[in-house]
């Protein structure tokens, strides 16, 4: 995937927007997190139809990720579950193998999740009735 200031992915089925999607689950291995969306968008026919989709990303080479709580301009404290960092993504940006999402936890903001990885892409997506 090439730098993205939003999280656009090509698929072979169209356009995969994972901004304003909520994360269901987040997988790790030793060098692989797998992560879960509901409520992507899957923009087809040059934008013209959009369905709404579950989708899985796949980032592989896995060399880091942090999670921050942010409680005012700058202000961070201590991350209530890291091992789930969001589960609204509000805000996105791929660059140079950096993954940032930004968004909401339990209904509260502000939350980031950076993760830095060689390589990411969609592994799967469904039709949002099948879940």
């Amino acid at each position: 995937m090439s730098d993205q200031s939003c999280c656009r992915f090509t698929t072979s089925q169209g356009l995969l927007d994972i901004e304003d999607s909520e994360i269901a689950a987040v997988a790790r291995s030793a060098n692989e997190i797998r992560i879960s969306l509901n409520q992507a968008q899957l923009i087809r026919s040059e934008g013209l139809r959009r369905e709404t989709c579950r989708a899985t990303l796949l980032l592989t080479g896995f060399i880091s990720e942090s999670a921050h709580y942010y409680v005012g301009t700058g202000v961070t404290a201590t991350h209530p579950n890291p091992s789930m960092p969001i589960d609204l993504i509000l805000a996105c940006t791929y660059s140079q193998g950096t993954l940032n999402l930004q968004g909401m936890l339990l209904n509260e903001p502000w939350f980031e999740w950076e993760i830095i990885a060689t390589g990411i892409a969609v592994e799967s997506i469904l039709p949002a009735q099948d879940a």
